[in-house]
């Protein structure tokens, strides 16, 4: 049967040789003739050759087996011959021609098939490595591995990628037949490149998290917090944030979130485009509760170098557009939810900021802060529009009246001029005391404005601990006299206001200023009015003591210049106050 199909094959012409070559072939072929069957062109390519090899391999075992069984059954000798085990002569010529395969070693395979490898085509070339064995497997991916870097074959990498991940999983345990040392290393390096390739594909960042999860843990925290800088959409933060919770250990995300904000925040670039950046960083920390001692943490640093820079308008910004507004509630209710320990610290033994209490008393700090740069602003626009001149008061034609009439008519001025002098004073009252009192809150903040826990603030010992210890020593000697004399600046231009005030309200609404006072706010105690000039005189010479007193310690962030500038300001105020006071009384 072997030879009738022999001749049917022998008979059909095809491209790798004649019909003799292909009839030798085939004997060689069956035969199990390795030698004989390698040297035909026939067998030239290494897919044929290495069917050649597995068949006569196959032919190999299965010529010692039957050998076996026929040797076992000679040796019993009954009923002898048994039909097949008389050929004992032949059994063992060709268990001797086939000797060879018996010692074949995979590198002799690898030797024996690598000369005929001739294809230039890297998927093929790693299918024939699987082929030949691990140590081709090996080599492949060792030569690959060296070439991916400079390769702009994405294809290429993606292929690479995978492979390695496979063989990976297979070399789990050294103790798998799969086992290839090194292929971590170079698995590694391969996958690397991989995520780094997705990170410049915002279409491809939802896969980013999953493929980084394989990397080694020192690996992903290095590369991971970079790519998430380049995120700037909403949706994408919530999304790859989302995949770093599924795909990495518990408390990772928060690791690398803590890596991505200050990524982030240490940008030196002056532009207003990079601020945005900044707040937006801070977003990364807003979607969990869990986070939000960092995110306020992270805040606080941000508002710090914003006011640092004078950089007002960006602290406002940030403030109202992005800061959550119940960030501050969500801290306290998350600490009360904790036991205080920070697992995420402890694991990677570090202190990342201050505590919860910390954190939320420097926020309040500069929340006060920005409030009263606010109402200074407020209070400052508020005048800029308003005239201490009443004007637009309805004037009757009394020539054509009566006296009578005229009479009625003064008597609706007056009370018209009353109207809009009360409108206008009670504006800038209301603005003035907002000022004032937001000020106030500043320059007596519980606990000293930005006053860090002495203890605390020992026990952080980090380069970010120490850049915010003198930080904020820095802002409490700029804030602190600022707010004053911001304080001083809104009383005293408000008492000067009221004078000119009352001054244009005689004799409209009174003959006197004290009449005029009297009329336009109905009070006991004049001074006390804050329509009078003396009410705010009197509270921007009440400051010297806030400044001067050891229970805010103010004084402490003022220097020479401050302290005598201070000094002449009261100085003046004083002299103002007894000559506002000698004009009012008049």
């Amino acid at each position: 049967q072997c030879w009738n199909m022999g001749q049917k094959l022998a008979q059909k012409k095809t491209a790798i040789g004649t019909a003799a070559q292909y009839e030798g072939a085939i004997y060689s072929f069956l035969a199990g003739d390795t030698t004989s069957a390698l040297s035909n062109p026939a067998f030239g390519s290494w897919e044929r050759s290495l069917q050649v090899v597995l068949n006569s391999i196959m032919g190999r075992i299965e010529d010692d087996l039957y050998y076996r069984h026929n040797y076992n059954r000679r040796k019993i000798g009954k009923r002898f011959p048994f039909p097949g085990a008389e050929l004992e002569a032949q059994e063992k010529e060709q268990l001797q021609l086939t000797l060879s395969l018996q010692n074949l070693s995979e590198a002799d395979l690898c030797g024996m098939l690598s000369s005929r490898i001739e294809s230039s085509d890297r998927l093929r070339a790693a299918m024939e490595a699987f082929m030949i064995g691990k140590s081709a497997v090996s080599q492949y991916i060792s030569n690959e591995g060296g070439t991916v870097e400079s390769s702009r074959d994405i294809a290429h990498l993606r292929f690479l990628t995978h492979l390695t991940l496979y063989i990976d999983s297979l070399s789990a345990s050294a103790s798998t037949a799969a086992y290839l040392p090194g292929v971590e290393m170079v698995k590694n390096s391969i996958l690397l490149q991989y995520v780094q390739h997705l990170a410049t594909r915002p279409h491809l960042w939802r896969m980013v998290a999953l493929y980084a999860s394989l990397l080694p843990k020192e690996t992903l925290l290095e590369c991971y917090p970079t790519i998430l800088t380049r995120v700037n959409g909403d949706a994408e933060r919530r999304g790859m944030l989302k995949d770093a919770r599924d795909f990495f250990p518990p408390e990772l995300d928060l690791v690398i979130l803590r890596q991505v904000v200050r990524i982030l925040l240490s940008d030196k670039e002056d532009s207003s485009r990079v601020d945005v950046r900044k707040m937006k960083a801070i977003l990364w920390l807003c979607y969990y509760g869990e986070h939000a001692n960092d995110a306020l943490i992270c805040a606080n640093s941000l508002l710090r170098q914003f006011l640092l820079d004078d950089k007002l308008k960006s602290a406002f910004v940030f403030v109202d557009k992005f800061l959550p507004d119940d960030i501050a509630a969500t801290v306290v209710a998350q600490a009360q939810q904790n036991t205080g320990s920070d697992s995420a610290n402890e694991e990677h033994g570090e202190m990342v900021g201050p505590s919860s209490e910390d954190s939320l008393a420097e926020h309040g700090a500069l929340q006060s802060y920005l409030q009263a740069e606010k109402a200074f602003e407020d209070w400052s626009q508020v005048l800029r529009r308003t005239s201490p001149k009443a004007t637009d008061v309805p004037k009757f034609q009394s020539d054509v009246l009566n006296a009578t009439e005229s009479q009625i008519a003064e008597s609706m001025e007056r009370k018209e001029l009353v109207r809009i002098k009360r409108r206008a004073g009670q504006a800038v009252v209301e603005a003035a005391i907002a000022a004032k009192e937001k000020l106030s809150q500043v320059l007596t903040y519980p606990g000293g404005f930005l006053g860090l826990d002495d203890e605390e603030s020992d026990d952080i010992q980090t380069e970010e601990g120490n850049q915010r210890k003198e930080q904020v020593a820095v802002l409490r000697r700029r804030c602190l006299p600022r707010a004053a004399f911001l304080l001083q600046d809104v009383c005293d231009t408000t008492a000067d206001w009221m004078a000119q005030f009352l001054h244009d309200a005689i004799p409209g609404v009174g003959k006197t200023q004290l009449a005029a006072l009297s009329t336009l706010d109905n009070v006991e105690d004049l001074d006390s009015s804050p329509l009078s000039p003396i009410y705010w005189l009197e509270h921007a010479l009440s400051l010297i003591e806030i400044v001067a007193s050891d229970e805010y310690e103010i004084y402490k962030s003022f220097d020479v210049a401050d302290t005598k500038k201070l000094v002449d300001i009261v100085a003046e105020t004083e002299v103002k106050k007894l000559r506002y006071s000698v004009e009012i009384a008049e």
